[in-house]
């Protein structure tokens, strides 16, 4: 912080601004997965759900039926990081979003 309090940013921040949107994203998910257990979510099985992320299709919904609840758990913080879309909190279907292809 400057000295009047006002925000600054680092020159790491700086950087990581430069980076394209997916290295951006990567590293993000990166430190996400690197404090999973924290959360009590296995960051295998986190890994393993980006992994099958990355090869659904743009504009095509998937259900929820069958995941556990860390995998909800972990839905819910793909929707808040603007990855996955769902209209609603509880709503059983999700749709990746270009960020997360």
């Amino acid at each position: 912080d400057a000295e009047d309090g006002s925000a600054v940013i680092t020159r790491a921040g700086f950087q990581f601004l430069l980076l394209s949107t997916a290295k951006q994203v990567w590293l993000f998910l990166q430190h996400y997965l690197h404090t999973a257990e924290k959360r009590s979510l296995s960051a295998a099985e986190c890994l393993a759900f980006l992994y099958q992320l990355s090869f659904s299709t743009l504009g095509k919904d998937y259900s929820t039926e069958g995941m556990s609840n860390n995998m909800l758990v972990f839905l819910q913080h793909l929707r808040e990081f603007g990855l996955v879309y769902q209209r609603k909190r509880k709503a059983g279907r999700f749709y990746p979003t270009r960020l997360a292809l």
